[in-house]
């Protein structure tokens, strides 16, 4: 049922499977609750017996005498009570709370945060206890120190000393063909073996010349068969009126054709006088 509601039970005298308090002078109630919620509900304590027959009080003596009877895990930090210890005094069910405290922490404000917290359960915090505490042992005090020590940042790496930057300096040309055969053929690609790398004979610098920035080439359009915008407006519309003669002419049949020429005599008398009239008109 979770030790709150066992504590209250009792306090109360209510059986676990009912809500009615009981006489306690009646009925007998023993709930399992650690000290400091038997305390705080001002309960009377039991005694436990220990392997040696002793019956022992959950005070401040017996709990220290219970301690140093706990045997340690394999973990080398963490104790469990040892039932078959042969020391009188000890009371045989202690325990010992324990926080879980990440050693490596993404921030120097999060070390420092739990250092703080750490600091304060070893040394301020035991000074001031809730009721059914006993203060930390000197071996567990320790142990709460050396753990706030290994509390790291990470990815922090340790300071080391660096020399300022030099200025570059410049290598002859032939050097550097050197030190790049060096690197192709050579297994470290230093290029400093006299053995791996050849003489190469002095170069001559060749003067870059600067090309003028290519032109942005633009897409490519098709470029129609008459190109009637980029002929200007004088010339649009006559190129119109021919394309609509093209058009009307290019139907016409044999039978039309000699009516097509008499319009064109006419025409021609009309422009160049008389004599072309009679001579169209002749013919």
């Amino acid at each position: 049922q979770g030790e709150t509601n066992v504590v209250r039970k009792l306090f109360y005298a209510v059986k676990p499977d009912e809500t009615t308090t009981n006489n306690p002078a009646v009925l007998g109630f023993i709930g399992v609750v650690d000290l400091p919620t038997a305390l705080r509900y001002g309960l009377p304590v039991a005694k436990l017996v220990n392997a040696t027959g002793a019956a022992v009080a959950p005070d401040a003596a017996g709990i220290a005498a219970g301690y140093k009877a706990m045997a340690t895990n394999l973990d080398g930090v963490t104790k469990y009570p040892n039932f078959a210890s042969t020391d009188a005094a000890a009371y045989p069910l202690v325990k010992v709370d324990y926080a879980m405290v990440p050693t490596v922490v993404k921030s120097t404000a999060q070390q420092a945060s739990l250092r703080r917290l750490l600091d304060f359960v070893a040394t301020t915090g035991q000074q001031n206890l809730p009721l059914g505490y006993t203060p930390l042992p000197p071996e567990l005090v320790a142990q709460v120190k050396a753990a706030a020590a290994k509390i790291t940042v990470a990815g922090a790496k340790a300071t080391t000393t660096t020399s300022p930057p030099t200025a570059p300096t410049t290598t002859p040309v032939s050097n550097l063909a050197a030190i790049n055969n060096g690197t192709s053929s050579g297994g470290s690609g230093t290029g400093s073996s006299s053995t791996s790398t050849p003489a190469v004979a002095a170069v001559t610098p060749i003067a870059k010349t600067t090309k003028a920035p290519a032109k942005s080439t633009k897409l490519a359009r098709a470029t129609p068969v008459v190109d009637i915008a980029n002929t200007g407006e004088r010339y649009g519309l006559p190129i119109i009126a021919a394309l609509a003669l093209l058009a009307a002419l290019y139907p016409l049949s044999r039978r039309a054709r000699p009516s097509l020429r008499k319009a064109l005599a006419v025409a021609r008398s009309r422009v160049h006088g008389p004599k072309a009239r009679a001579a169209g008109l002749s013919s």
